[in-house]
């Protein structure tokens, strides 16, 4: 179980991810930790922070709006099958490069995150996490609030909450 980083962005990614918010590193350790689990895959983390020039960049000829990535809120992990040349070897080589996650896993870890973990109690209608695509590839979105509590959450026993996961129904 690990997780995956880019070609030469290693050391990037891991200092950046000892800085941002710990509520994400947790939430983050769990997403990486809950593919392993259930899929027995590894995830690619894409990004965590972001300049307001970058967002600039990503969103041209739109006006600037904060992102969580500029405030150490926000991480990106890359859902696509990536060649091994095109990720760092460490902590171990695959001959395959990273497994992509497919649709029904994605739909799976998606689901799972947004029965579990609450981005802010305010606006409920908010995910944690997200996967979309906009346009700068698929991915999964995960992030906290600037409010500093993010809550986990149940409206079902542990039973129920795996028969969800499992589309087991009684």
């Amino acid at each position: 179980m690990a997780f995956r980083y880019k070609s030469d962005q290693q050391v990037i990614i891991q200092s950046q991810f000892m800085r941002m918010d710990a509520r994400l590193q947790f939430i983050a350790l769990a997403v990486m930790g809950f593919t392993d689990h259930v899929f027995g895959k590894d995830i690619v983390i894409t990004e965590i922070y972001r300049s307001k020039a970058d967002q600039v960049a990503y969103y041209p000829g739109q006006p600037y709006r904060p992102s969580v990535h500029e405030f150490g809120r926000g991480i990106d992990f890359g859902v696509r099958a990536y060649r091994a040349d095109e990720l760092d070897q460490w902590p171990h080589t695959m001959s395959t490069g990273c497994p992509a996650l497919d649709e029904h896993e994605i739909k799976i870890i998606d689901n799972w995150f947004s029965d579990v973990v609450s981005y802010d109690d305010e606006r409920p209608d908010m995910d944690s996490l997200v996967h979309h695509n906009v346009g700068l590839g698929d991915h999964l979105h995960l992030q906290v609030s600037w409010r500093k509590s993010t809550r986990l959450k149940s409206e079902c026993n542990q039973a129920q909450l795996i028969m969800k996961r499992l589309g087991v129904t009684l």
